[in-house]
């Protein structure tokens, strides 16, 4: 006999056990020896960087429930788990460590650094795991990869090497973003944004050889040592006589142009602007254009360089209040104001991003677009929601070339070797500087390998096929590519999606791998965006803010079911915010316990084989549901799928129909449909249906168990379960209305055909009258007919009073719904997003409840 209540702590671990020594999580040996189809879904590899968050317990809790359901439908099913190394967070991380030991990495070395980085890998790859498996996650857990494997790094060493021989991958000096904190390149996805005040200086270039000077308005000043040029709009008549000339540019000894350009915005500080190409992305346009020189001023230690002049060695604030302060005193600094702009900071370090002039390594986007962006366009990958789609189309249309070298430790070492003498210096751009080669080349013994890596993201890109054994043509690698579904955020659309499209279309062509078409070299089908997890409030979490939510948390305190399950539940497939409330997951653990008490209950029925109208009803019902679940789950419309359960096991199955069974009823067919509910429930809550299942001597594991076949057809007893549903929930509310206890004896009529005439009276504790009489209340019911009961406590003082409390509360709600009404036309245009919505959903609780009222009083007239 089952406890009177689940535990969660009882079962799971024991589950897992059982789970992993069946083998179950690998793709099944019969599917594929059938050659079915395989469904394949490559984990996105969290960053090895500490534990798990919200966003990913969401995510994982989404592709168990899609890998689940699919291996139930006998497909050979794949979900391969895997680590990646997340270079320059990782690197960060280390670099405190050190930095609380009073050490650097340059002091300890890159080969002391590196085995630190491994340990560190160790350890936290063993925290990630540990989460996922107390989520539940069915990973084939054998094939776990990490990018820093060997073979890992290998292929994506190969895939640069490719990419090279094709003529997709240059070296260039070109304006990138630099941390100095990191040291690094960063790219431009991984910015964030930050609105600032900060002083606005507007400065007097004289004109050459005139009185005149040319204003122009800046935020930095200390790039003014780098201007090359300054730019008018041509349309603008107030510098159109200067355009061709030049200014003297203050405390340097250069004359710069005065150029006209039509992206220059006339209305921003005084209309003309300094042009410093190599610190600026908007400039360096304007000097591509125009063939301006770059002047680089900042280097990559955050400090002036010898081109700054005076200036040099300053750190760039202390640059800036020295020039700042020699304008002033040389009376050209015009004035000072405070305006509202941007600035760019590292993701990583919150660092002040510099634009900088650096030789990288770069991806030649413009011949790599066109075959992505027709496979978009034409929906050979197809995304859900759909409108990512044309997200990723826009983005398409303005990316420019990927710089994919980082000047950090940690990752995949560049497969380049250079000549010791030219590395670094002037002569880089000769030919013969360097050879690609995929190893050390035996010609040249004394070359060094390029001290770069690669950026984590162009070794995430080949995460569909590298992990299945790319470049080799291995039998994984042919059975499950391409792969099923994507699950993934939208923040990494551009980073990691479209970078995995081009990736593999590219890459997974070639004689080994058979002549492929377009469909069969792109990385996956389909892929699923989920929403972002925020808090109540709709803010991100944090955990240094103290917003954020650990999910091991969650699972000690409710379990991983009741985890999983609220948080599917909060997941709309129309919106990409889930403000996350714990209450939702309580309320599942609440549903657990429902799940489990209603199996206690079958389990304690006396076997009865007496069909009613409510067996053939529940066995439509379970038809309808496993369709409705089948094609949420198809369609991924995850959120939908978890209410359709949630309403038919609490509404229909245990309201209606098991108080229909304690009466009368088929416990055969009961248990039936109960079994069939187990497997629909057993993608979203694993661990408590296995263990059921289980306890039910049911064969093998449920997590193998087919999935049931679905029926649309329409029930053909829903309208006469309807009208007994009404009789009832009438009956019910009447008695509460006259102050009728459930169990004070009743006499009831009920007007035309009475469904399940043979258990009415028992669920309302009524005596079932053949014909009316005028002692008997009447009260309508809510389709069609009405109702008559009679008791001696219904009085017409009764009745009386029952209208007056009615109608009081009546009043009380209308003038709730006015002043809610009223408090939200007051803060529609000046209240957060998030409280006016609060706002909203307190006045559709009032407007249900005055309809309810309202409902009420029409059944006492």
């Amino acid at each position: 006999m089952l406890s009177p209540q689940y535990n969660p702590r009882d079962y799971e671990a024991k589950i897992y056990s059982q789970w992993e020594k069946s083998g179950a999580f690998a793709p099944a040996p019969a599917a594929l020896a059938a050659e079915k189809k395989p469904y394949v879904i490559m984990l996105p590899p969290p960053n090895i960087t500490g534990s798990l968050h919200m966003g990913h317990a969401l995510q994982d809790s989404i592709m168990d429930v899609l890998v689940r359901f699919h291996r139930m439908q006998g497909e050979p099913t794949l979900w391969l788990p895997g680590l990646d190394h997340a270079a320059i967070a990782t690197n960060k991380v280390l670099e405190n460590q050190l930095k609380q030991e009073g050490k650097t990495r340059q002091e300890i070395g890159r080969a002391k650094f590196l085995a630190r980085a491994k340990a560190w890998y160790d350890q936290t790859a063993i925290i990630i795991i540990t989460q996922m498996t107390r989520l539940g996650c069915s990973c084939d857990w054998r094939r776990l990869k990490f990018t820093m494997d060997e073979t890992y790094i290998r292929a994506v060493q190969e895939a640069f090497v490719r990419y090279y021989e094709r003529g997709y991958i240059y070296r260039g000096r070109r304006l990138v973003n630099w941390c100095p904190r990191c040291a690094s390149v960063i790219s431009d996805l991984e910015i964030k944004h930050q609105e600032v005040d900060a002083p606005l200086f507007t400065l007097r270039y004289p004109v050459t050889n005139s009185r005149e000077v040319i204003r122009v308005a800046t935020t930095r000043p200390e790039t003014m040592l780098g201007d090359t040029a300054v730019a008018v709009h041509p349309a603008d008549e107030r510098y159109r006589q200067l355009v061709g000339q030049t200014v003297r540019l203050p405390l340097t000894d250069r004359e710069i142009p005065i150029i006209a350009d039509e992206r220059v915005d006339q209305s921003f500080g005084t209309g003309a602007v300094k042009v410093t190409p190599a610190h600026d992305s908007f400039d360096a346009a304007l000097a591509e254009t125009h063939h301006l020189p770059s002047v680089n001023v900042i280097g990559e230690d955050g400090r002036m360089t010898p081109q700054a002049g005076s200036f040099a060695t300053l750190l760039v604030a202390d640059a800036r209040a020295a020039i700042v302060e020699q304008l002033r005193q040389q009376n050209i600094l015009e004035s000072e104001a405070v305006m509202r702009h941007t600035i760019n900071l590292c993701d990583r370090c919150g660092t002040v991003i510099e634009p900088l002039l650096s030789r990288q390594w770069f991806v030649d986007m413009n011949k790599l677009r066109p075959e992505t962006m027709a496979a978009v366009a034409e929906e050979k990958v197809k995304f859900y929601p759909a409108r990512w789609k044309g997200h990723l189309q826009e983005w398409l249309t303005q990316v420019h070339d990927w710089t994919i070298s980082r000047q950090i430790w940690l990752g995949q070492q560049i497969p380049v070797w250079w000549r010791p003498e030219m590395r670094g210096t002037e002569r880089e751009d000769e030919p013969g500087a360097f050879i690609v080669s995929r190893e050390k080349p035996a010609a040249a013994p004394d070359w060094e390998q390029d001290p770069d890596v690669l950026d984590t993201w162009f070794s995430s890109a080949l995460w569909p096929f590298a992990t299945l054994g790319w470049p080799q043509a291995s039998s994984d690698l042919q059975q499950f590519y391409p792969t099923s579904t994507l699950v993934t955020a939208r923040d990494i659309l551009y980073l990691w999606v479209a970078r995995m499209i081009f990736s593999g279309l590219e890459l997974m062509q070639g004689e080994e791998y058979g002549q492929r078409s377009v469909a069969l070299r792109l990385p996956f089908r389909e892929v699923l965006i989920y929403p972002t997890v925020l808090t109540r409030q709709g803010q991100r979490m944090s955990k240094s803010l103290g917003t954020g939510v650990d999910p091991l948390d969650l699972i000690e305190r409710h379990g991983a079911d009741a985890t999983r399950f609220g948080l599917l539940y909060q997941v709309s497939y129309d919106t990409q915010a889930l403000k996350f409330d714990e209450q939702a997951v309580i309320s599942a653990r609440n549903f657990a316990n429902k799940v489990w008490n209603i199996t206690r209950l079958l389990e304690s029925l006396p076997a009865q084989d007496k069909p009613t109208l409510a067996d053939q009803w529940i066995v439509e019902r379970s038809q309808m549901l496993t369709h409705r679940v089948t094609e949420y789950l198809q369609t991924y419309r995850i959120g939908e799928a978890t209410h359709a359960l949630y309403e038919f096991v609490w509404n229909d199955f245990a309201d209606w129909y098991v108080e229909v069974l304690k009466v009368q009823g088929s416990t055969q067919t009961a248990r039936q449909v109960w079994h069939q509910v187990l497997t629909l429930l057993h993608p979203f809550m694993p661990f408590i249906t296995e263990a059921l299942w289980q306890h039910l001597q049911q064969p093998g594991l449920l997590m193998t168990a087919p999935w049931p076949a679905g029926s649309q057809t329409a029930s053909v007893t829903n309208a006469a379960m309807t009208h007994f549903k009404d009789i009832v929930t009438t009956v019910r509310r009447a008695r509460a209305l006259l102050a009728l206890l459930p169990r004070t004896p009743i006499e009831l009529y009920v007007e035309g055909e009475v469904p399940l005439s043979e258990v009415l009276p028992s669920l309302v504790h009524a005596t079932l009258l053949p014909e009316t009489n005028p002692a008997l209340k009447v009260f309508p019911l809510p389709r069609q007919g009405t109702i008559a009961i009679g008791s001696p406590a219904i009085t017409p003082a009764a009745v009386a009073a029952a209208r007056e409390k009615l109608a009081q509360e009546q009043e009380d709600a209308e003038n709730l719904l006015a002043h809610l009404q009223q408090t939200l036309r007051q803060m529609q245009t000046k209240a957060p997003p998030e409280r006016v919505a609060a706002k909203q959903t307190e006045r559709e609780r009032a407007l249900h409840h005055l309809a309810e009222l309202k409902r009420s009083r029409s059944l006492l007239q």
